[in-house]
């Protein structure tokens, strides 16, 4: 099994993905059917392979959700830094060439400038934020025949430099084809084999899931079948106490 979603099919009932600061625990099973959900929904929106989403998000559950749905889409998701101005936010939106940006309550201040300024569609994770649309109403409104997109690309992230000499750069690395639904990404397989990482594995994620390897380590532990634990930030003494509560074996 080279993906995540054969695993979550395998066995829906494994907690793959724990967020540190609440103690919330999710399963293959939730995740997988979340992301697939909106995978349908992207490509209802009449997004195409190759298109972009932008998520502007803190470190939280639905980063994973909807990069895997990007992926299965055939989409890039540019993950974007929570530390950005509105400008910057708006500057990276316009570049990414997003169609959809997708906000929590606590980041939507800082996305209102892309939103007002480039036309582009907001929603929110959390469903009490005024002012922008609810993203779980908006997948249950929708309900539309399912798009076959098992002929697309594997969609990926696009992530940005931090900009320090000019503007950010987006670092958009080709897309995998269709074929790689059904076998092993290259990449993963190399740092399965250097890393030591199998379907054992329990990663600590202590960083930021807006930069490279935070996002992708994690997304890799749930491809080979592991499980992530999610701090919302870094405190060296409760990575400690993280460590010996799941038996951290990767961080």
């Amino acid at each position: 099994m080279h993906h995540f979603f054969s695993w979550a099919d395998a066995r829906p009932e494994r907690v793959v993905l724990t967020q540190a600061d609440s103690g919330q625990r999710h399963t293959a099973g939730d995740i997988a059917r979340g992301a697939r959900r909106l995978a349908q929904w992207f490509a209802a929106q009449g997004l195409q392979a190759q298109d972009t989403v932008a998520v502007l998000l803190e470190n939280r559950r639905e980063i994973v959700e909807l990069v895997l749905a990007a992926r299965e889409a055939g989409l890039y998701a540019a993950v974007i830094s929570t530390h950005l101005t509105p400008a910057e936010v708006a500057y990276i939106v316009q570049d990414s060439g997003a169609q959809i940006l997708l906000v929590s309550g606590k980041t939507w201040p800082n996305a209102q400038q892309a939103v007002q300024e480039l036309g582009v569609v907001a929603y929110s994770v959390d469903e009490d934020t005024p002012g922008v649309a609810a993203l779980a109403s908006a997948v249950e409104a929708a309900n539309a025949a399912p798009i076959d997109l098992s002929g697309r690309p594997l969609g990926r992230d696009l992530l940005y430099s931090s900009g320090t000499t000019g503007k950010p750069k987006g670092i958009k690395k080709p897309l995998l084809g269709a074929q790689y639904r059904s076998q092993a990404d290259p990449e993963v397989a190399a740092w399965m084999r250097n890393m030591r990482f199998d379907s054992s594995a329990v990663y600590l994620s202590p960083a930021p899931l807006y930069h490279a390897a935070p996002l992708r380590y994690s997304l890799r532990t749930l491809d080979v079948g592991g499980a992530a634990v999610i701090m919302g930030r870094f405190d060296p003494q409760e990575a400690l106490a993280l460590i010996e509560r799941y038996q951290v074996t990767h961080s």
